[in-house]
């Protein structure tokens, strides 16, 4: 109920947008919509960032009822403009077509300001986000890529016609900008999650078969030869 009251306050001062996917819906270095907060209703959206290679990093994905984008509106209220000015580096990208609610800073400063309530779903959700960060970079410390790569499985998979099945959206190009490794081993590693049977695959998505073997894989630790 609390995050059900709070979610319909963004509802009340949003504008219902809908995006494509590719759109960037915040981006550092340009200031793209540097001035709103959106309410994820329907969708993936992935907060990442650009090497100096010019090679695309994702760290977070965020799915519905996420509000991303208000880091941008909350430097600006807390930070003076020379302590902010160094956090240029991320963006946050829609990953498939998605359906938002657009806040402006106005409304979002109002509701921080006046809100109590508001304010505790808010420190919520930054706590969470918080959270997984710590816990993506602790993976990436110490998981081997196919177990990390389980795990995005098993987050991820959707209930479809009777099976849980990862979304198409999730090829061999998005899966290597998350794990951080080459599309070509992503396919080995596919490869050996099939012959282990954890997995199959239906045309091009990826079916979850052995829900419990692929949750010993990950608690196992173990990686793959590929």
């Amino acid at each position: 109920m609390f995050e059900k009251t709070n979610i319909e306050k963004l509802y009340k001062y949003g504008m219902k947008v809908q995006v494509k996917k590719d759109t960037y819906l915040y981006n550092a270095n340009s200031g793209t919509n540097e001035h709103s907060a959106f309410l994820l209703e329907d969708g993936l959206c992935a907060l990442q960032s650009l090497t100096r290679d010019g090679e695309e990093k994702i760290y977070l994905y965020f799915d519905s009822k996420r509000i991303i984008g208000f880091a941008q509106i909350m430097r600006r209220m807390l930070f003076q403009s020379e302590e902010g000015a160094q956090y240029k580096t991320y963006s946050i990208v829609a990953k498939t077509d998605c359906t938002l609610y657009r806040i402006s800073d106005i409304d979002f400063f109002r509701l921080v300001k006046e809100d109590q309530e508001f304010n505790l779903f808010l420190l919520r959700i930054l706590t969470k986000n918080y959270l997984d960060i710590l816990d993506r970079y602790h993976q990436i410390q110490e998981e081997s890529a196919a177990v990390r790569l389980c795990r995005l499985i098993l987050e991820f998979s959707v209930d479809k016609q009777g099976k849980k099945i990862l979304p198409k959206y999730f090829n061999y190009i998005e899966l290597s900008k998350y794990l951080g490794i080459h599309p070509v081993t992503v396919s080995r590693i596919m490869g050996k999650l099939k012959q282990y049977g954890f997995i199959s695959k239906d045309g091009h998505s990826v079916v979850l078969e052995n829900e419990k073997q692929l949750r010993d894989f990950i608690e196992s630790g173990q990686d793959v030869e590929y």
